[in-house]
């Protein structure tokens, strides 16, 4: 076809160039790809060095790059190359090179047989425009230095037989690496920006690499990616939507440390080797539902918001699940895993979402709202203790003023001691009689009052004993 006699007179003509010069690397060394009027300012100021500099011919050096689908019409180029004794043409590197139009590089661009042993590299380039990456299969290493991609960059459906490296890369809009397979190293290092959304849905990561130096500004998506090797998110800040759903991780997953500041979702994700959740912050309640953890996990100190920010209430409208579901499986995750704060968190979670969900329901509503105010949903010691100081506090104020409008010899200390009585919901025969000794008996309003302040008492202990058992309850 056209196509393939295209190609293969590109091909050609890269072979007689080593041949010729005996090439072992071609370089496209500080220039301006592009119509550009910044052109002539660009290229005058190539550095000379000892290699051997080619002024290739307008038309030909334009069928040169076309193999890479790169516009050139209208612009001259120098290529440095470097002579070498090698039989084949070994890399192609861009280095300090503008490509002020959209770049679309063909699949079959980087694909050479074995013995060539390709080769990319960009360093300090500049992508203006859009840059397709897609369907191409990369079969040796990779390398991207000092880049800037100020558009949309799609790397759909390719992949990297070798070793990629992204270094000081700031991808300026959104980065697409969906279904892209990464079968060897994958690095990011020096702190690789990504400042839009970044998708790597479908993704195939088949060896270890770590995003630890990496920074997201915006949503990232891993949903149904694979991770065959362990995976590390260690001292990652999400600014917004991470969504691992569907995800599956074979090996070993850290997530410690991790702070997320919008929705953190694994979904359906399945978790085949050991995970790591360990002092993770969430300002949105996480999403773990049906979740498969195959080995241990690690939750401890995990820090989730009760109740959830109203961002979060709102957008719960739109999805299939509700936040009190997240926070039933938490509860669970955190009984199976042993950790009792996290399980007493996401208790009080459920809480909050059931009192929103019974706030027309008044017979559930109004008890829901005491043991929330009361005793932080059993999690408090102290309101309750505080409670029981101010009922003894009003109680006695209320007795004496009784024993005054009852004529009683009593005075405020047999009212405090009154109280002090009817506080314990033990010493019942006592308190009988120390009120006849007071009061003369038994009867009437003072007495309906002081089983009231017993039966408020005797709730207020049992909220007591529970918080202490939540507190103190050996792990």
């Amino acid at each position: 076809s056209g196509d393939d006699n295209y190609n293969k007179f590109c091909k050609e003509f890269l072979d007689k160039l080593q041949k010729r010069y005996g090439i072992d690397y071609i370089y496209f060394d500080n220039a301006v790809i592009g119509n550009n009027e910044q052109y002539q300012q660009h290229t005058t100021n190539i550095p000379q060095s000892n290699n051997q500099l080619i002024d290739i011919d307008e038309g030909v050096f334009s069928h040169l790059l076309s193999l890479f689908d790169i516009d050139c019409n209208n612009v001259s180029f120098l290529i440095q190359v470097t002579p070498q004794s090698s039989t084949n043409l070994h890399s192609i590197y861009f280095r300090n090179v503008v490509f002020y139009e959209n770049v679309n590089f063909f699949s079959d661009t980087f694909e050479y047989p074995k013995k060539t042993a390709r080769n990319v590299a960009f360093s300090r380039t500049i992508f203006a425009k859009e840059v397709d990456f897609t369907n191409i299969i990369f079969s040796e290493n990779v390398h991207f230095f000092d880049i800037r991609f100020r558009k949309k960059t799609d790397f759909s459906n390719s992949t990297f037989k070798d070793g990629t490296t992204f270094m000081n890369t700031k991808f300026r809009d959104e980065a697409v690496f969906y279904k892209t397979t990464f079968e060897k190293s994958l690095n990011f290092i020096n702190t690789t920006l990504f400042k839009k959304t970044v998708n790597f849905g479908s993704t195939n990561f088949l060896q270890v690499f770590s995003f630890s130096d990496t920074k997201f500004n915006d949503e990232v998506d891993f949903s149904n990616a694979t991770f065959h090797e362990k995976i590390d998110f260690s001292n990652k800040t999400f600014l917004k939507k991470a969504d691992f759903s569907d995800a599956t991780f074979h090996k070993k997953v850290n997530f410690s440390d991790c702070e997320s500041k919008g929705e953190l979702d694994f979904y359906g994700s399945d978790f085949q080797g050991n995970a790591n959740f360990s002092n993770l912050k969430c300002k949105w309640v996480p999403n773990f539902r049906l979740c498969n953890f195959e080995k241990a996990i690690t939750i401890n100190n995990i820090t989730i918001p009760v109740p959830p920010p109203a961002e979060q209430m709102k957008d719960e409208k739109e999805n299939s699940d509700t936040i009190g579901d997240r926070y039933r499986r938490l509860k669970v995750m955190a009984q199976e895993a042993g950790d009792r704060d996290l399980q007493l968190q996401a208790f009080a979670g459920e809480m909050e979402m059931t009192l929103k969900d019974e706030l027309q329901n008044k017979l559930k509503l109004i008890p829901l709202c005491i043991y929330k105010n009361i005793s932080n949903y059993g999690q408090s010691l102290e309101i309750p203790l505080f409670w029981l100081t101010v009922l003894g506090v009003v109680s006695t104020i209320i007795y004496y003023l009784m024993f005054v409008l009852l004529c009683q010899p009593s005075d405020i200390y047999d009212a405090g001691l009154l109280s002090l009585f009817y506080l314990s919901p033990f010493n019942i025969k006592e308190s009988a009689e120390f009120l006849k000794t007071v009061a003369g008996g038994t009867g009437g309003a003072l007495y309906f009052l002081l089983m009231l302040e017993r039966i408020i008492a005797t709730i207020l202990w049992f909220l007591v004993a529970l918080a202490l058992r939540n507190r103190f309850l050996i792990k």
